[in-house]
């Protein structure tokens, strides 16, 4: 298996298909769909397993807060991509991704996004370039060039999958933007990456999205615990990794 795509989808009815009908137009056969419904209450489910049924490279799990960590264990390819529900991808560009990311011998290929308003088309970039590359040696020297973006999610990159596994790299769950703890490790886990300046990936901003509502008095006292969270795991690895265990959990 070449890709795995893990697709966390939590009450997203309404923007679930598009997002599905898009990795399913990409130009490579041998990848799979891995969408995680995360307890939801709407159709997000009902959704997800119609596509699993009319779709072999799709497959569903259904569990309360499972998460990105729950596809990752679950996913078989080579390399990994995480994609939020709400969100588009470029047409056709795993597979260019893929075979970009193979040929050079990339732990990591970053790319870059567009953000659009909820109800309006995003403007990408048509097909993958090489020849716009930048080619490093590990993410933090590509993180120090100027020219790539500092905004890193989860969503915006390939990653080798035999990099998570050799260090047990997961994702913290119970916890808002789990994706920073996750990238601050990787930063120091891959090896040679690159970046492909290029829009590939919409970001939409809706009403509804944990960055839109974090901070407003139903969810700031859980988003500060996650954060208390996060920082006791982070400590936690770091005290691992100063006693030579070698392994993230």
């Amino acid at each position: 298996m070449k890709l795995s795509v893990i697709v966390p989808a939590y009450q997203v009815e309404a923007y679930l298909p598009a997002c599905l009908e898009a990795l399913l137009d990409q130009d490579m056969g041998d990848y799979e769909i891995i969408c995680v419904d995360d307890g939801s209450t709407d159709r997000t489910g009902e959704i997800a397993r119609d596509y699993a049924r009319r779709w072999p490279q799709v497959t569903v799990i259904c569990q309360p807060n499972g998460g990105l960590s729950a596809g990752l264990r679950a996913a078989s390819g080579e390399y990994v991509y995480f994609m939020d529900a709400d969100d588009v991808l470029a047409r056709g560009v795993l597979g260019p991704l893929c075979r970009l990311a193979e040929e050079e011998g990339l732990d990591q290929l970053l790319f870059d996004y567009a953000r659009f308003e909820d109800g309006a088309v995003p403007s990408l970039s048509a097909g993958v370039d090489p020849g716009r590359l930048r080619r490093y040696r590990d993410p933090l020297e590509m993180r120090r060039d100027p020219a790539v973006p500092a905004w890193r999610t989860a969503w915006n990159y390939l990653i080798r999958r035999a990099v998570l596994e050799e260090y047990g790299l997961r994702f913290p769950t119970g916890a808002l933007f789990e994706d920073v703890e996750f990238n601050f490790w990787l930063d120091r886990c891959a090896g040679r990456c690159g970046y492909l300046d290029q829009k590939l990936y919409g970001y939409r901003r809706r009403a509804g999205s944990i960055l839109a509502t974090f901070m407003d008095d139903i969810h700031f006292s859980g988003y500060i615990q996650g954060r208390l969270g996060l920082d006791a795991w982070r400590q936690n690895q770091e005290e691992l990794d100063r006693n030579g265990d070698g392994v993230l959990q």
